[in-house]
């Protein structure tokens, strides 16, 4: 049962990012930072309990950290309200392989060896590549807050 639950989350997030040119980590139909709840994420993940501020979860394929609480309490939600999530894939996928347009990324290189960093503050997404020979793999994804700056007037 807990197989067929965690394989059925890894292809919804591996899904979920080789489409994410139209969605967004606030669209993110499974976690979505500043509206997850513990309650909710129990249904999305399969699992038991949250801990707070911070869950982890393991599945055989991925690794995922749950952050609930922000320092300062800057996002004014409840204490069990998911702020951001880190997935750390346990095998990487080809970056060519996100299908995604990586314009809108800002890119910094981490160093020689691990790679580049992509952003995208819109969005609310960033990933972490690996070079190996001639490709990029991302290891890591992930989720944040996106700041809308309110016009006055």
């Amino acid at each position: 049962m807990k197989k067929i639950q965690i394989n059925t989350i890894l292809t919804i997030i591996f899904l979920a990012f080789c489409f994410y040119n139209k969605v967004s980590a606030q669209e993110w139909k499974q976690i979505v930072p500043l509206k997850t709840r513990c309650e909710d994420l129990k249904k999305i993940l399969g699992v038991e309990e949250c801990k707070f501020p911070v869950s982890n979860y393991e599945s055989e394929s991925f690794k995922i950290n749950i952050n609930f609480l922000s320092k300062g309490d800057k996002w004014n939600v409840s204490n069990d309200t998911v702020i951001s999530a880190m997935i750390i894939l346990k095998k990487a996928v080809k970056l060519k392989d996100f299908e995604t347009d990586l314009k809108d990324y800002k890119v910094t290189p981490i160093s020689d060896y691990l790679g580049l960093l992509y952003r995208d503050d819109k969005r609310g997404i960033e990933f972490e590549t690996q070079k190996n020979k001639d490709e990029e793999y991302v290891m890591n994804i992930i989720l944040f807050p996106v700041t809308v700056k309110k016009e006055c007037g």
